[in-house]
């Protein structure tokens, strides 16, 4: 009994209130769908050192991490789409724009060796030609040329040299930038990092069951741990900042006009994971996007049994049973 009312008592005492508290700007408005996409990207489970019971025999004991990390290598991707009257035309035209992409790349200081060109499609178009005849009209699909679409992807270690990509593939009519890949070459020892602040943490609030006369190193116990690793392009939100007309304008005459609305510009941000369900935050300032590891490792301490079992004798004498 006196080890379930310390039970009950750690429930008590490690409960843990959610915070919504937050820097609000225009997006948090607007965000519309994007909210329910960052909700699932970013869950807050309210919880962040735990020690509570499961059920009866189980204490419960969890520590979170998130550690940002700068990336220090990039990989854009640039898709690049050439048609033409023939396959040998739409060929030279496409060499010809990448290989112009490329030299303008090479002038801003980034090796050839870091680029590489991965072909995507080569397809005929087809034009509709309608035939006249005296009594119908047959429509026909004739070729009207060729289209051909590669991917050029450029490796590279500042963040900022993408807006000089950027200008160089305008000056050879690329303007689809595919995406932004970030990496970090050392990425292992940065949650070997983590792992261990952890653990330290773990191991310390462990120690804190003392003061409460349980001694949970003597119990039975059972660890789990996983990393989750986040990548920028997918802490990205859009929202729209406008307001609306609150009344509708009226003629003179009382009649009310139609009002045409104009297309909303939509805006994307950034939106880190926040840090309100971590223990252990690592490099917590966030002024570009990084890339986020985050680690939990949670013990499970079974509880002994407090259940006394005896036997009775055929000549009436109990006996006390002891359990392993």
């Amino acid at each position: 009994m006196k080890k379930y009312m310390i039970a009950a008592a750690l429930i008590l005492l490690f409960s843990v209130f959610k915070s919504h508290a937050q820097v609000s700007g225009n997006a948090n408005d607007y965000m519309g769908n994007a909210q329910y996409n960052a909700a699932r990207a970013n869950p807050i489970s309210g919880v962040r050192f735990s020690g509570d019971n499961s059920n009866d025999s189980t204490i419960v004991v969890t520590v979170k991490g998130l550690i940002n990390i700068m990336p220090d290598t990039y990989v854009a991707t640039f898709n690049v789409v050439q048609t033409g009257e023939t396959a040998e035309v739409t060929d030279r035209l496409m060499l010809e724009r990448i290989s112009k992409f490329k030299t303008g790349l090479v002038n801003a200081g980034i090796a050839e060796s870091e680029m590489d060109v991965d072909m995507i499609s080569f397809v005929p178009k087809y034009d509709i030609e309608t035939e006249n005849r005296l009594f119908s009209k047959t429509s026909n699909e004739i070729p009207a040329g060729f289209e051909m679409q590669k991917n050029l992807s450029i490796r590279y270690k500042k963040a900022d040299q993408l807006d000089r990509m950027v200008t160089i593939a305008a000056q050879n009519e690329i303007y689809d930038l595919v995406k932004v890949d970030c990496f970090h070459t050392r990425l292992e020892s940065f949650k070997d990092s983590l792992r261990t602040s952890c653990v330290a943490a773990l191991k310390k609030n462990i120690r804190s069951f003392d003061a409460l006369n349980l001694k949970l190193d003597t119990l039975k116990k059972t660890v789990q741990e996983n990393f989750h690793t986040i990548s920028p392009s997918s802490r990205y939100f859009s929202y729209q900042a406008f307001s609306r007309t609150s009344v509708k304008p009226v003629k003179k005459n009382g009649a009310q006009t139609n009002i045409n609305e104009i297309e909303k510009t939509v805006s994307r941000y950034y939106l880190p994971l926040g840090f309100e369900s971590f223990d252990i935050v690592m490099n917590p300032v966030v002024l570009e996007p990084v890339i986020q590891v985050s680690y939990q490792i949670t013990v499970s301490y079974q509880l002994k049994p407090t259940n006394r079992y005896y036997i009775i004798s055929p000549a009436g004498e109990s006996k006390k049973l002891l359990l392993n």
